[in-house]
C-alpha cells in the first residue's frame, strides 16, 4: 500500500509539473540541466523558484513539482522491496544535485500575506535579504546553491507551520493571484 501511495505521489508531482508548464508555455525554466546519455530528467517552473535534476533510471527515480510556489526536484534510490525511497519531508530537504534558480522579487511578496495575518516575518525577511545579497541576479532571478535554497525553505517553512489549514489554502490562492 505504501509503495502504491509513493508511486501515486510521484505521478501527481509530474502532472503538476507538466500542468504548470502548459499553463504558461512561453515561460522557460531558469534552471537548466545537461543530462548525460541514458539519464532521465524533470524540471519544475514555479512562482518562487525553478529547478531541474538528472538521474540514472536504472538505480533511481525522480520527481519534480510545485509546493506553495516553491519548485521541488528530488531523486531517490529504487528499492525493489519498498519502491521509491524518499524522505517523507519533500519540501524541507533539497537534493544536492538539483539546479535551482530563485525568484527573489516574487518571494519577497510573501511578506504581505503573512503581515495581513499578523505573523512576524522579521526572521524570514533577514534570511531573504542576506541570501539575495550573495548573488548577482538578472531581473531578480539568480542561480543559487542548495545550501542557500535550504535556508530560504527553512525560513518559509517556519511561517507556513504557523498557519491553520484554512490559511494554508488561502496562501495557495494568494500565490496563484500574484
Amino acid at each position: 500500500m505504501k509503495r502504491t501511495q509513493k508511486i501515486f505521489i510521484i505521478l501527481v508531482m509530474h502532472l503538476f509539473s507538466y500542468a504548470a508548464n502548459a499553463q504558461d508555455p512561453g515561460k522557460i525554466a531558469g534552471a537548466s540541466c545537461s543530462c548525460g546519455p541514458g539519464q532521465s530528467t524533470c524540471s519544475s517552473v514555479c512562482f518562487f523558484s525553478d529547478c531541474c535534476i538528472c538521474w540514472n533510471p536504472a538505480t533511481q527515480n525522480g520527481a519534480c513539482g510545485c509546493y506553495w510556489g516553491i519548485s521541488t526536484c528530488k531523486t531517490g534510490l529504487i528499492n525493489p522491496s519498498k519502491g521509491l525511497t524518499l524522505d517523507e519531508n519533500i519540501f524541507g530537504e533539497v537534493d544536492p544535485a538539483a539546479n535551482i534558480v530563485f525568484h527573489f522579487a516574487n518571494f519577497k511578496k510573501l511578506t504581505v500575506f503573512f503581515a495581513r495575518l499578523n505573523i512576524n516575518t522579521s526572521g524570514f525577511d533577514d534570511v531573504v535579504r542576506s541570501t539575495s545579497s550573495k548573488y548577482i541576479s538578472t531581473n531578480d532571478n539568480a542561480k543559487i546553491s542548495t545550501a542557500d535554497f535550504t535556508a530560504l525553505l527553512t525560513a518559509y517553512s517556519k511561517l507556513i507551520v504557523q498557519l491553520t489549514e484554512t490559511q494554508k489554502n488561502d496562501l495557495n490562492i494568494y500565490i496563484k493571484t500574484l
